[in-house]
């Protein structure tokens, strides 16, 4: 076949597409109209483009309306001007239809970075700024002049096209960076380790502790058991600088005055203390809210205090023990008496009680002795004057100290069993110039 027959079969097609376009045209079969093309697939025609484009903007203006941000739109939209058959053009919601299901969209939104990590996605960069104000307000207090309020890690924020279920609202923004952070730490448990000990050493309550340790029984901790200390730990620590101006007390002092009318020990106040007031101006750094430094800038003495006088008394007590006068220094009963036993002399009597009892002071006196002896155990010695002392053996705790003077019926110690004993008893002796006599002449049981 030569070029020439060519041309003329080519010519053919051409002249009949022609005829049957005028033919269509005449019987109003054809339309000029647009061919949608959605991310580079046809999805149909329509006759005006305008009211496609008016009705994307309304559903992309709705979208942001319902999110409260902007919103990118992702898909690819073209429209090619055809010549088609009328039955093959599309009607505007068949249209819209197709783009609502196949519609692509990012939020332009912002993230927070706390030292080049991010932490938190918010739907806009204003959400971003509005909480890092906020979380900032929150540790400025009230009536102090604010100088400076600054986080103390890098914190940014960073423009991001964002997923919508990635964003996070303002409010659980601000305690995720608040309280979102974990600090690790692992304790290794030593000898004479308790959970108590462990959760005051670390700042933490004991709640704390079970809760990072399920399964461990906190109560009976093992040497050399690793037990996780891990926390919620702030993202953001906010270090806020203020001027700060109050009113303070000034404490007064105590003065005292001796008087031979009243007896050693005795005290009587002449005059009563008052306070004084001042007034400070003071630069004071917190970081979240607690106090870390407090620089004082100026003081002015508005009331000065006034001391108090106390009068000490100087006289020296005497005491005097007659039959039968003592109380009785401890609830129990007599176990062993005062003479001879086990081929030895008893010094004084022994009455049995339970540890802890209380042990009370036969009569007024002074502590000469508060401590440990020789086969007493722990023992407290009593001077009552005129040569008579008492001793209370045995304890479990002293509760008078040397030099104190002390009235009958003060409790001075606890029942115990230390010192030489087969059990918990208070041994009591009652001695007249370093010469023990018996006891249950002066106290009856």
């Amino acid at each position: 076949m030569n070029l020439k027959s060519v041309l003329s079969e080519k010519n053919k097609v051409i002249y009949i597409s022609i005829f049957f376009m005028l033919l269509f045209s005449c019987l109003g079969l054809l339309s000029t109209a647009y061919e949608v093309v959605l991310d580079g697939e046809r999805v149909g025609f329509v006759e005006n483009g305008y009211i496609i484009e008016k009705e994307i903007k309304g559903i992309k203006s709705d979208i942001e309306k319902d999110l409260e941000s902007s919103i990118i739109v992702k898909n690819q939209l073209k429209y090619n001007r055809v010549i088609v058959l009328k039955k093959n053009i599309n009607g505007v919601k068949d249209i819209v239809s197709i783009y609502k299901e196949k519609l692509n969209y990012k939020i332009d939104g912002s993230v927070i970075e706390v030292d080049g990590k991010e932490i938190i996605s918010l739907k806009s960069e204003k959400d971003a700024k509005d909480m890092l104000d906020k979380i900032k307000e929150n540790y400025i207090s009230k009536g102090n002049l604010l100088k400076k309020a600054t986080f103390v890690e890098d914190v940014k924020i960073k423009k991001k096209e964002l997923d919508k279920d990635e964003i996070t609202s303002k409010d659980d923004g601000i305690k995720e960076l608040l309280t979102g952070g974990i600090e690790t730490k692992v304790h290794k448990v030593k000898k004479g380790d308790t959970a108590w000990d462990i959760a005051i050493a670390n700042n933490m309550s004991i709640e704390e502790i079970e809760k990072a340790n399920k399964g461990i029984n906190i109560a009976i901790l093992q040497i050399g058991q690793e037990l996780n200390l891990s926390k919620a730990n702030a993202y953001v620590h906010v270090e806020t600088i203020e001027l700060a101006s109050y009113e303070e007390e000034i404490p007064y002092e105590i003065v005292y005055e001796k008087s031979p009318a009243l007896d050693m020990g005795d005290k009587l106040i002449k005059e009563e203390g008052i306070k004084g007031k001042k007034k400070i101006e003071a630069e004071i750094v917190k970081m979240n809210g607690i106090i870390k430094v407090k620089n004082i800038i100026n003081e002015e003495i508005i009331e000065k205090p006034k001391n108090m006088i106390v009068i000490k008394g100087t006289k020296l007590k005497t005491f005097t023990i007659a039959a039968g006068s003592l109380l009785k220094p401890t609830r129990g009963r007599v176990t062993s008496r005062y003479g001879k036993r086990w081929g030895k002399h008893h010094k004084g009597v022994d009455i049995g009680a339970a540890i802890g009892t209380p042990i009370k002071a036969t009569g007024g006196g002074k502590v000469v002795y508060s401590g440990w002896k020789n086969g007493y155990g722990k023992i407290i010695i009593l001077d009552h004057g005129n040569g008579f002392q008492s001793y209370y053996a045995h304890c479990n705790s002293l509760k008078a100290k040397v030099g104190e003077y002390v009235k009958k019926g003060e409790v001075i110690a606890t029942v115990g069993k230390t010192g030489r004993v087969t059990g918990p008893h208070l041994h009591f002796e009652v001695r007249k110039n370093g010469v023990a006599i018996d006891p249950l002449n002066y106290v009856k049981y």
